[in-house]
C-alpha cells in the first residue's frame, strides 16, 4: 500500500498543521522539528502529480503514470545553498527533459545538447 491509498487533500491538512507546529517548536526552541522531508515529498507529489511510494523504498520517494522512478530532496536553506545542491547532486539533463511536459518529445535529439546548455 502506497502513502497515496490516502487523500491527498487529507495529508495535506494534516501537514499544514505540522507546518505550523514545526514554526511554533523553531520559534520555542531554536531548532528544526525534522519534518522538511515528509512536506517535501508531498508537495512535489502534488505540484507534479506524481504518486508517493512506500515510506523508506529504497533509492526512490514517487513515481510517475509511467512509472519513472523520482528521488525528492527538499531542504529549508538559502536559495544559494539549494541551487548548490542542485548542481551537486541532480541529474540536470532529466530534470531539464522533465520541465518541457509533453514538448519534450518535440525536441530534436541533434539540439537537445544547446538545451542541457542553457541551465
Amino acid at each position: 500500500m502506497t502513502d497515496t491509498s490516502k487523500p491527498m487533500g487529507e495529508i495535506g491538512e494534516i501537514l499544514a498543521r505540522a507546518k505550523q507546529a514545526a514554526v511554533d517548536y523553531y520559534r520555542l526552541t531554536g531548532k528544526p522539528l525534522g519534518i522538511t522531508g515528509k512536506i517535501g515529498e508531498y508537495e512535489a507529489a502534488r505540484l507534479l502529480g506524481l504518486t508517493l511510494a512506500d515510506t523508506r523504498t529504497p533509492g526512490y520517494d514517487a513515481t510517475d503514470e509511467s512509472g519513472l522512478r523520482y528521488q525528492i530532496k527538499a531542504r529549508t536553506h538559502s536559495r544559494s545553498r539549494f541551487r548548490r545542491l542542485v548542481r551537486d547532486n541532480a541529474d540536470l539533463p532529466s530534470i531539464a527533459m522533465f520541465s518541457l511536459g509533453p514538448y519534450r518529445a518535440k525536441v530534436p535529439n541533434e539540439r537537445r545538447g544547446e538545451y542541457f546548455l542553457l541551465l
